[in-house]
């Protein structure tokens, strides 16, 4: 029976780990054949020893069938316990690996940054934000944190652009506009008249799209009546009388009759507009315009180069055009000479003529007076014109009649030692015009 007992207690201590059990029989052996059992503290009913061996026997299967459940319990991995933390797992001790993530700030940057997966957050996690994360912080066509920008840096409008009181960022910076708005009619102010029209200057500001004279989205600015008569030289002899233009009322008739035969020689008159040098005593007036001339012996033009009109100081040289008829007498007589040159330039290189007036001091350098016409009458003046550029007395044109045919006669006048100087013309074709008086 020992022997059995023995080999029972010895297979359930091979399978357990960790075995308590508590026996409180009390087994004497003596130096004899028999046993004496004691069962005082054994809390076992049993009376004699081979009683307490098989209850004993029940208890300890018992105890083995509950280890045996035991060792069977609980199924947590290291990964799904604290790190730092033990527990027993189907009789195996696990120790717990997920680590602890304490309280922890974020501030972004230009790279992602994540909390690896397994962690255990033990303390707020906190993720920064930004108050001047706006769209207009962004530029335009960029995204930041879902953020879609609609700043630009290429926008260009000063103050002088935007409407007075009104405001606009450009390029980040807030501008408040300084263009004053022009509200109802303005005044412009005119500059000068040209080839164009018209010049004339508005006062700077916004003008709105009203309604003037039936005309929707249009603006209005005037010229005073005044400065459109002044600069369309607008008199009152231009103007048909009982009208009246930009203010100018006019006196021009259209119903006079008189000619230059019908006002005493030497008096002026106008008539409907134009005005009339009387000749009277049954004169007659020829007219004509931009004839073209007969050159005199000796003078061959080139269009663009200056060629003599006068070279020769003992002649005259007489320019002529064929009248149709031979006067019995000149009474009065008008010619003007022009050339054929032109010049986009309006300055002295734009000239038909010009003669020197010597050298600028000190230099080798020839100066000239230039000229637009030439002017010729029958008494005989010296090259001294309205035009603007120059005048001397080393000259005389004269208005020569030779039977049918009407001079411009350019003859020098010599004083001094030196006496007069070319007169030069770059035109490749020269015209008369003029008025004479005949009878």
């Amino acid at each position: 029976m020992k022997k059995r007992v023995i080999n029972i207690i010895r297979n359930i201590f091979d399978g357990v780990m960790i075995f308590v059990l508590f026996i409180t029989t009390t087994v004497y052996a003596l130096p004899s054949n028999g046993v004496i059992y004691d069962n005082s503290n054994s809390g076992s009913s049993a009376t004699n020893v081979s009683e307490a061996i098989d209850d004993l026997y029940s208890k300890l299967t018992t105890k083995d069938n509950e280890i045996n459940r035991l060792k069977g319990l609980g199924n947590v991995a290291s990964n799904q316990m604290l790190k730092g933390y033990t527990a027993l797992v189907k009789g195996s001790v696990v120790t717990g690996s997920i680590p602890s993530k304490g309280a922890t700030t974020y501030t972004p940057g230009t790279t992602n940054q994540t909390i690896a997966s397994g962690n255990y957050l033990s303390g707020v996690q906190t993720i920064k934000g930004d108050a001047n994360l706006v769209a207009g912080n962004i530029a335009k066509g960029k995204s930041i944190f879902g953020v879609t920008g609609s700043y630009t840096s290429d926008a260009n409008a000063a103050a002088g652009n935007i409407l007075s009181g009104k405001t606009a960022y450009v390029n980040g910076a807030k501008i408040t506009g300084n263009m004053p708005l022009r509200g109802g009619s303005s005044a412009a102010s005119l500059v000068s008249t040209g080839a164009n029209g018209l010049y004339m200057t508005f006062p700077y500001g916004y003008y709105p799209a009203e309604t003037h004279f039936s005309q929707t989205n249009s603006s209005e600015v005037y010229i005073s009546n005044a400065k459109v008569a002044t600069a369309l030289g607008i008199t009152t002899n231009k103007i048909a009388k009982g009208q009246s233009v930009s203010g100018v009322a006019g006196s021009f008739t259209s119903d006079a009759n008189a000619t230059a035969a019908d006002i005493a020689v030497g008096k002026t008159a106008y008539v409907n507009g134009n005005k009339i040098t009387g000749i009277g005593g049954g004169a007659k007036v020829y007219t004509f315009s931009n004839v073209p001339v007969t050159m005199p012996s000796g003078v061959t033009l080139k269009y663009g180069s200056w060629v003599s009109l006068n070279s020769d100081k003992d002649s005259a040289y007489n320019y002529s055009i064929d009248l149709g008829f031979t006067p019995t007498e000149v009474i009065a007589c008008e010619l003007e000479m022009k050339g054929d040159y032109f010049s986009s330039s309006d300055s002295y290189d734009g000239h038909n003529f010009r003669f020197s007036r010597g050298y600028a001091s000190g230099t080798a350098n020839a100066q000239y007076y230039y000229f637009h016409t030439l002017i010729a009458s029958l008494k005989a003046p010296w090259l001294d014109t309205a035009d603007a550029y120059g005048n001397d007395s080393g000259f005389k044109m004269r208005c020569v009649q030779s039977g049918s045919k009407l001079n411009f006669n350019i003859s020098k006048d010599y004083y001094g030692s030196g006496g007069g100087t070319n007169l030069n013309t770059r035109a490749g074709q020269l015209k008369l015009s003029g008025t004479l008086v005949y009878k």
